[in-house]
């Protein structure tokens, strides 16, 4: 049984005040509860928020500081 009051459910099928607990408890006993899987949101990265975690990502150095010193101090 689904450990919900006989009057309860009734209430719920007469259309009138529930609680998420009871209709929690209703939805399994039905095993239903996979109707609840549209209320669960994947988190997605806006462009935005891209863009500006690309900007922090760090450089990668095409040499050292003292060797281009130096080619441009020969040239």
């Amino acid at each position: 049984m689904s450990g919900v009051n006989r009057v309860t459910i009734s209430r719920f099928e007469g259309g009138q005040a529930s609680t998420l607990l009871t209709l929690v408890q209703i939805l399994r006993a039905l095993d239903k509860l996979d109707i609840l899987n549209i209320f669960n949101e994947e988190a997605e990265i806006s462009p935005l928020q891209l863009l500006n975690l690309k900007k922090k990502r760090r450089k990668r150095a095409s040499g050292s500081r003292l060797a281009r010193k130096m080619e441009s101090e020969e040239s």
